[in-house]
Parts: C-alpha cells; structure tokens; sequence
C-alpha cells in the first residue's frame, strides 16, 4: 500500500518538522532541525551535516529559507564503489 504525500498529512508532517521560534540569530547560516527544534548551525551545509550531534533524518536548511514554496530533501550516502562494464 503506497501512502499518499499530498494533502493535509503532507502539511502537517511539515509544520512539525519546520523551525520553531526566531531565525534571526541564524541569518546567513544553515541550521539542522530536529523535531521543530534547532539542533546545529553553522556557515556551510558540509560544516552543519559534519556535526556528531546532526541526525541524517535532521531537515538542514540555509536562513533565510527559499522564497516561495519549496521542499528540502537530503540525505548522505556513502559513496558507492565506481561499476565499471568490462567487455
């Protein structure tokens, strides 16, 4: 059964997942969010994702957000091995 990513479910996962309070503090930086709380910031989106204290599951954002609607999605992988096609 496939969930549905639309509708009121969809805002309501993000309103959680948005930060709560005052972004001035952070303007010009990115900051990690964890449950609606700010959990890191820093200069860089690889200075913030380095953090031992940043979750992958974490929502990083850069403040001031986007203008305009937006979805941030992101995630770390660990580099995959090159595969190469011999013959």
């Amino acid at each position: 059964m496939s969930r549905e990513l639309g509708g009121d479910h969809f805002r309501r996962r993000q309103a959680k997942a948005a930060p709560k309070g005052d972004l001035k503090p952070y303007w010009g930086e990115w900051i990690a969010v964890h449950a609606g709380e700010i959990v890191a910031s820093g200069s860089s989106l690889a200075e913030v994702r380095g953090r031992d204290d940043v979750r992958l599951a974490d929502l990083v954002m850069p403040v001031p957000p986007p203008e305009g609607r937006y979805l941030i999605v992101g995630a770390i992988c660990e580099k995959s091995p090159t595969h190469s096609s011999a013959g």
